[in-house]
């Protein structure tokens, strides 16, 4: 039976940046929507905006808290910020939540997005999907785009709100017209994708390439992706690398990682390994999980840096915490081969589970030898071909090879033959070069006398 011990290929492009950031920026000289401030607190509020402005911040807090005292939104929404950033005043994420409240009982847009926020994240307080879907409506409805953008998201997903894609869409395309980047990017993911529109990649290009025009750096990432793929657009991983490279330098992490494994391929750049290693570091200290596997990969092959296993399987580990099931399954090849850590395959077969369900179907082939040895796990052919024929579906062409060898076989399904040379042609379909593919198809031709 044909075994493949791959190292993971690097997935690198982060398809969707789905934001549920607070409008942090208190740079706002009257309140939003309907006047909810009296004129001694928007005169206060003002003069705590100069004082904001001057740099002079617990000034600033000391008369936005007297506008609010005096029922003044505005002035409750920026003290509310500031204490949620922990500035000029110390970081109380519940005094920033009572600020909110109170400015999003009068009206304030921004403020009952922000409490939404923290609805949706559980942030200091129960997590509560549908208030935050109704909040966001609020503030939707109050004229905050960002509020309909990221109540787009949750229809999105089906988040807090039946799902309903093409309540997403509008409310994604009515955003992103208005000037918002989280909804021209999430319309370009929809493209992207095919999700509730028909895949158009130029378009995906289009919506992607605005979102990173108006700041969004996430958008920048899939436009540089799409660039990269040539998808929708000239090829172009010089332009790609540029796009990394500013985001990169913004403290962006992904955009560090997309740029290290150009260095790392010669992709767009000449090739340098060293500076793809210094930069997958960047990104991994930046908490980027899959950089830190991509990392490990670099030590585990000394591509860049000198050969060690043992600081391999660290980082590994520091990417499947980080909960980036790349990360898990290399750690599994570790621990399954021995490599920089002693082999437990039985631990092993945990992390390719972790991993596997996590979306990497290389784990899933690599659980599904376990079982069909009996290595780490009770052996149990049947549950090896449900994994490979699992990979088979999502393309992984060694996993429909090894479908067919067990239907040749009869190991864990019934003996059929014919069920062997289709997986065997499904193989070959998505791998032209895959030879045992092609040397089992070939023997199982003359026993079927196919031509």
């Amino acid at each position: 039976m044909f075994r493949a011990k791959e190292m993971l290929l690097r997935a690198m492009a982060i398809l969707s940046l789905l934001c549920f950031q607070l409008c942090i920026s208190p740079v706002i000289a009257v309140a939003q929507g309907r006047p909810a401030s009296p004129d001694d607190a928007r005169t206060i509020f003002q003069s705590g905006m100069a004082s904001y402005r001057a740099g002079n911040l617990p000034d600033a807090a000391e008369k936005f808290q007297r506008a609010c005292d005096l029922n003044g939104a505005a002035g409750c929404y920026n003290l509310g910020v500031m204490y949620n950033d922990g500035a000029g005043v110390p970081r109380n994420a519940n005094r920033a939540f009572g600020l909110f409240t109170r400015a999003c009982e009068g009206d304030y847009p921004s403020a009952c997005n922000n409490l939404a926020v923290m609805y949706r994240e559980g942030s200091g307080i129960p997590r509560n999907e549908s208030y935050a879907a109704s909040l966001y409506m609020r503030a939707c409805n109050l004229g905050n785009v960002q509020g309909c953008a990221n109540l787009g998201v949750l229809y999105d997903n089906g988040a807090g709100v039946s799902q309903d894609r093409a309540r997403a869409t509008d409310l994604y395309r009515m955003t992103c017209e208005r000037g918002n980047a989280l909804g021209c990017n999430n319309l370009g993911r929809l493209y992207e994708q095919g999700e509730a529109l028909n895949r158009d990649f130029p378009r995906a290009v289009s919506f992607y390439s605005k979102a990173c025009e108006l700041g969004m750096e996430g958008g920048c990432l899939n436009w540089g992706t799409l660039l990269e793929r040539g998808q929708g657009v000239v090829q172009d991983a010089t332009h790609a690398a540029r796009i990394y490279s500013d985001i990169c330098d913004k403290g962006f992490s992904p955009g560090c990682n997309n740029l290290g494994a150009l260095f790392e391929n010669g992709k767009g750049v000449a090739r340098d390994p060293a500076r793809a290693v210094n930069l997958y570091g960047k990104a991994c200290d930046g908490g980027n999980a899959r950089a830190c596997s991509n990392l490990g990969s670099m030590y585990e092959r000394g591509v860049g840096v000198p050969r060690d296993p043992i600081e391999a399987t660290r980082l590994y580990r520091r990417s499947c915490d980080g909960g980036q099931s790349d990360g898990c399954y290399n750690l599994g090849v570790a621990y399954q081969n021995g490599a920089g850590v002693a082999a437990k395959p039985s631990y092993a077969a945990s992390l390719y589970r972790q991993a596997c369900e996590g979306g990497t179907d290389l784990a899933c082939f690599n659980l599904g030898l376990l079982y069909e040895d009996g290595v780490g796990v009770a052996r149990d052919p049947n549950e090896a071909v449900e994994l490979y024929s699992k990979t088979c579906r999502n393309g992984l062409a060694i996993g429909c090879q090894n479908v067919g060898v067990m239907y040749y076989n009869g190991a864990g399904v019934k003996r059929n033959p014919r069920l062997a040379s289709d997986n065997f042609r499904r193989a070959l379909e998505i791998n032209p070069g895959l030879t045992e593919a092609r040397q089992n198809l070939a023997r199982v031709a003359r026993e079927l006398g196919d031509k």
